[in-house]
């Protein structure tokens, strides 16, 4: 097998091979994951151009340190998935050949921009399908089981199509419709597909990402709107006008209950939905900051949560400053703000700040960053292959509004 088609098969396995997938077709997921890691590891000793970039060799560098001292300090269930949902994205992301101009290069990463198109379209379109059905096609997925129902109640119905958990799925949906909205594509491209994805976040019944992302679209409206001047008037119309026809669409589907009853029935928090993300701070009661320098060990884990009465943290920060300390998380967040800042030196102020407040917003309100390797993995990927320098040149000719893009040296 040629190199080029091992990178596709990897990144093909990550997207669509989620847990519910593979335990359906009765494929190991943890074997799965670290063979994977093993292959990136392989291909970035035989191609190291990402490793080439100073502020990634010092992510890397420190991450492979500490997961070396975790490893070692914590030999209890648990911790070697733990360092793997952090290690992993960056070695599968470093493992893929940067974008160059070169024809190689541009074929691999036309076909990488596809398979994410690909993914977020028959994902959304299987989210859609499930709620209309009212039942699951591969079910809830977990780490260590899988379970295929439907909860009572038509408002209380959640999809989970190819990514497992709603939670996971409407963090990935989100992250990909913030890079379409701030991309060179058509106006009616663009909005037809945000609008596919906010019905498929409405079919997941995940009331942060209904309400997160209707007040991103908002501040996207504005922005064109007030500083844009690329955008025509006739644009701007047009944008007013399909916007105003989704609006009244999702607002009639929300009020009848058809989809995100959630949201309508019980609000943006529930009294199960509030005490959890209340209860976690309670293990501050027990415990001090400084128990916290290192992290603690997975037993202490285990017994942390047992005494707050909680089952997950629903917030990835604490998840990570539990397991992994403060030693470990204010490092990583800088080095990781220096290496995305290198990565997104193509985009303006308001597009960086817009996909990736769009990600951290959302991913900060469950703790989806500290179960799955996925949704940073797809976050690089998609920096890369929106690329304003490249995407006219990877995505189709079609797609593309020839009156609104930049010049590039």
């Amino acid at each position: 097998m040629s190199r080029v088609n091992i990178y596709k098969v990897l990144i093909f396995i990550m997207l669509f091979l989620s847990c519910n997938v593979l335990r359906l077709i009765s494929l190991d997921q943890k074997m799965l994951y670290a063979t994977l890691l093993i292959v990136s590891v392989i291909l970035i000793l035989k191609n190291n151009s990402k490793l080439t970039s100073a502020p990634f060799i010092y992510l890397v560098g420190f991450v492979t340190l500490y997961s070396v001292f975790k490893l070692y300090t914590d030999r209890g269930e648990g911790t070697r998935v733990a360092v793997m949902n952090v290690i992993g994205p960056m070695l599968l992301y470093a493992a893929i050949p940067s974008i160059r101009y070169t024809t190689q290069r541009m074929l691999l990463w036309r076909w990488i921009y596809k398979i994410i198109i690909l993914l977020f379209i028959v994902n959304s379109l299987l989210a859609i399908f499930e709620r209309m059905s009212g039942s699951l096609v591969f079910g809830w997925g977990y780490a260590e089981d899988v379970a295929n129902f439907t909860t009572e109640g038509i408002s209380e119905f959640r999809s989970t199509a190819l990514l497992s958990h709603p939670l996971l799925n409407a963090l990935i949906t989100s992250t990909l419709m913030s890079f379409f909205l701030i991309s060179p594509y058509k106006i009616t491209i663009k909005l037809g597909l945000w609008s596919l994805g906010y019905f498929a976040i409405l079919c997941f019944n995940t009331r942060a990402a209904i309400v997160g992302n209707a007040l991103l679209f908002i501040s996207y409206f504005l922005y064109i709107c007030l500083y844009d001047k690329k955008i025509t008037v006739k644009q701007k119309r047009l944008f007013m006008g399909i916007g105003a026809i989704f609006a009244i669409t999702a607002a009639y589907l929300l009020q009848t209950g058809l989809i995100g009853g959630r949201l309508m029935e019980n609000g943006l928090f529930d009294d199960t939905s509030a005490q959890v993300r209340v209860d976690i701070w309670s293990i501050f009661d027990y415990y001090r900051l400084t128990d916290f320098m290192l992290g603690v060990d997975m037993s202490t884990y285990d017994e942390m949560m047992f005494t707050a009465n909680l089952i997950a943290t629903e917030n990835f920060w604490l998840d990570w400053l539990f397991k992994f300390g403060f030693a470990f998380l204010i490092p990583f967040v800088l080095l990781y703000g220096i290496f995305l800042k290198n990565r997104y030196s193509d985009y303006n102020s308001f597009e960086t700040l817009f996909t990736i407040g769009t990600f951290v917003l959302l991913a900060s309100v469950n703790n989806s960053l500290s179960t799955s390797i996925l949704p940073v993995f797809i976050l690089l990927l998609s920096i890369d292959a929106f690329s304003p320098r490249y995407v006219t040149m990877i995505a189709h000719p079609s797609f593309i509004d020839i009156e609104n893009l930049r010049c590039y040296k």
